[in-house]
């Protein structure tokens, strides 16, 4: 038996999305203007990241956009996918975004670049509070949808990176030590690393079909054959479209006497109930001979 209907997907956090890539995208100008301008490689791997972070927001909402398109003959489960992949992508532009920075920073670090402490610190304090807002808008979303919190830790990044050419400005501008300022970005392309690894290994595990986390399969199983006229369940698989839609299929086995349509009701509920499985397809085996072994199969 399948649970075959449609899902109806309706998209959240536009609004705060197409704000939060407005103000990232124009911020972004100033800030590359203000790095180039006072020779920050600080600001400019900010900015740099800022420009990553107005891609990562763009792709989020073509995401969205995506996820919202029906299901067809060609993609019975729609495009909900695409959230997954854009999110991974996002991942490994981090990555990238952090060997540059490092690249870039040791080169300084031998050849020093004169940097104009002032210009930085006013543009570094402004992106500060861009980012504070855009974090703001965006953390809610990312605790409820993996699309949004890749999203939001680019914005996270710059949030550090703000802080970071903030620091590495007051430094130079009190000390005149300019090796602060690939310091600083050294910093932060360690902190945007450290938090991408840990979602690129999220996103994988969605895409390879892996288990969710918050599922405990063993125990997932035991509630099943504890569902009265269950006796014995194999082909149990659980996976996740987006991190957000879980999917499960598997093979039932029914008491003899037991109503085959109530006990997979029975099922069905547990699954939602316990847990938020709303998409499952259960089948219904039946024993052709006595000496069957239900896990091994039979052989006719």
């Amino acid at each position: 038996m399948s649970d075959l209907h449609p899902h109806s997907h309706k998209p959240k956090h536009q609004g705060i999305l197409v704000l939060a890539f407005i103000l990232t995208g124009l911020f972004m100008v100033a800030e590359i203007a203000g790095g180039l301008f006072s020779g920050s490689l600080a600001l400019l791997s900010d900015a740099g990241h800022m420009f990553n972070d107005a891609l990562s927001l763009g792709l989020a909402l073509w995401a969205f956009y995506l996820g919202r398109r029906a299901a067809n003959m060609h993609r019975t489960y729609g495009n909900r996918r695409a959230e997954t992949v854009i999110a991974f992508t996002n991942g490994i532009t981090l990555v990238l975004i952090s060997g540059l920075i490092f690249k870039e920073a040791f080169s300084r670090f031998w050849m020093p670049v004169k940097v104009h402490s002032e210009q930085m610190l006013w543009i570094s304090v402004m992106g500060l509070l861009v980012n504070l807002f855009v974090a703001g808008l965006l953390i809610k979303g990312a605790g409820e949808n993996l699309n949004l919190k890749g999203a939001f830790l680019h914005v996270l990044g710059d949030l550090l990176g703000s802080v970071g050419a903030i620091a590495a400005a007051l430094i130079i501008q009190f000390t005149g030590w300019t090796y602060a300022d690939p310091l600083v970005s050294l910093l932060i392309a360690s902190l945007i690393l450290y938090t991408s690894w840990s979602f690129l290994g999220d996103t994988w595990h969605i895409l390879l079909e892996g288990v969710p986390p918050q599922i405990n399969l063993p125990e997932l199983e035991r509630r099943i054959l504890a569902v009265e006229g269950v006796m014995a369940i194999h082909d149990l698989h659980v996976w996740s479209l987006t991190g957000e839609q879980i999917l499960l299929t598997a093979h039932l086995r029914m008491m003899h006497g037991v109503s085959d349509l109530s006990a997979v009701a029975r099922v069905r509920q547990l699954l939602n109930q316990e847990f938020g499985i709303q998409h499952c397809t259960l089948e219904i085996e039946e024993n052709l001979l006595n000496n069957c072994d239900f896990n091994k199969g039979c052989t006719l």
